[in-house]
This record gives C-alpha cells, sequence and structure tokens, in this order.
C-alpha cells in the first residue's frame, strides 16, 4: 500500500527527488544532484546486467542438460 515516487526537476537547482508515499502523504523524500542521479542509475544498470547474465546462463546449462538427454535418449538402445 506504499510507493516509491521518483520525480525530475528539470529547472534550477537541476536534482531527482526521491520520496516514499503511503496513502496520499509523503512520509519522506530525498533530493539527489545530478552526479548522485547517475551513480544511482548507473547501479540500477548493474544490476540488471547481473540478473540477466545470471538468467541467460540457467537458460544455457537447461537447453545443454536437455540437449544432452535428447542425445542420450536417441543413441540408447530401446
Amino acid at each position: 500500500d506504499g510507493a516509491l515516487r521518483v520525480s525530475v526537476y528539470l529547472t534550477q537547482p537541476q536534482h531527482v527527488r526521491l520520496s516514499i508515499w503511503k496513502g496520499e502523504g509523503a512520509l519522506a523524500a530525498l533530493s539527489l544532484s545530478p552526479p548522485e542521479a547517475d551513480r544511482l542509475v548507473e547501479f540500477l544498470a548493474s544490476v540488471r546486467v547481473t540478473r540477466r547474465r545470471r538468467l541467460e546462463t540457467t537458460l544455457r546449462r537447461s537447453a545443454r542438460a536437455l540437449a544432452d538427454s535428447l542425445v542420450e535418449a536417441v543413441s540408447s538402445p530401446r
């Protein structure tokens, strides 16, 4: 029932504001300067890449295991 709101202010001073909301009111807010916001973007992008790599690795392993099972099933006498 809560939310994280991200607002980008392009007027001077430029900044990004993160606020935590519950219902109709903000419980907390934090402003980030443009360089701080860039660092946050880089961090979030790296986390996403790591998750994607893990998923790709898992899918490759599963595909290899399936291929090995199929080869074994086809080559073994019945």
